[in-house]
């Protein structure tokens, strides 16, 4: 596979840092199938490569998010990153987190990105670091982040705000939902999804939040600005 830069610029940075609506992922996303092969690779990995992009929001070569964030004027830029690294780790494809990220390093262009790691003495006890632990290990325990189809089921077309979308393996299905606005509480109202009506579905994040399906798979959630959760059926 190759490394996903239009993600990085279309995704990471105009919906993430610049708060762009976030409907560009949606287009973005079913884009794929035209500018990525569909058909499995003689002697490959058994997987098409529209299903394995490599997906990253920076790296050795261009400046780290954190960075980017600032100068974008994000009044919390962690929490738009934390934010960002849910999506990287609940998307399709391989994610890539460049070493650092998890220890908050925020250096501008090369050489500047590529700061030393023991400059951080590598706390596990951070906040980011935790987060990015959380989520892979959320990922690996729930084959619905790794192989299931993706289905947006809310999306913004003037600016930040829901971002939410289905992964379904067939015998699993979680709902993602992220806010990207910094400012504003969103409210998904009539938000159509496909679990079952009645069902109760929990944050597998573990904030202990959990709401009730309504008739037709209908789900109303409320997150705060920057909020996000993954959603599994109890």
């Amino acid at each position: 596979s190759v490394a996903y830069f239009s993600q990085k610029y279309q995704v990471y940075d105009d919906v993430f840092k610049n708060r762009g609506a976030t409907s560009k992922v949606q287009t973005l996303h079913e884009q794929r199938s035209t500018n990525w092969g569909v058909t499995e690779h003689t002697g490959g990995v058994g997987v098409a490569p529209v299903d394995l992009p490599m997906n990253f929001m920076d790296n050795h070569d261009v400046a780290r998010f954190l960075y980017d964030s600032v100068e974008a004027g994000n009044p919390d830029p962690q929490a738009a990153l934390e934010s960002a690294i849910v999506y990287l780790y609940t998307s399709v494809g391989i994610p890539i987190l460049y070493y650092g990220t998890e220890q908050g390093f925020d250096g501008g262009n090369d050489p500047a990105n590529r700061e030393p790691l023991w400059w951080s003495g590598f706390d596990t006890s951070g906040d980011l670091f935790l987060h990015t632990q959380q989520l892979i290990a959320l990922r690996k325990d729930h084959p619905a982040l790794t192989h299931g189809e993706t289905t947006f089921t809310a999306t913004t077309d003037d600016g930040p705000g829901i971002l939410a979308y289905m992964r379904d393996s067939g015998d699993e299905v979680l709902l993602v939902a992220i806010n990207t606005s910094d400012s504003d509480g969103v409210t998904t109202s009539g938000m159509v999804t496909s679990f079952d009506s009645g069902a109760t579905v929990t944050d597998l994040l573990g904030s202990e939040r959990s709401w009730t399906v309504s008739s037709g798979g209908t789900l109303e959630i409320e997150l705060d600005p920057r909020d996000f959760v993954v959603l599994g059926v109890e």
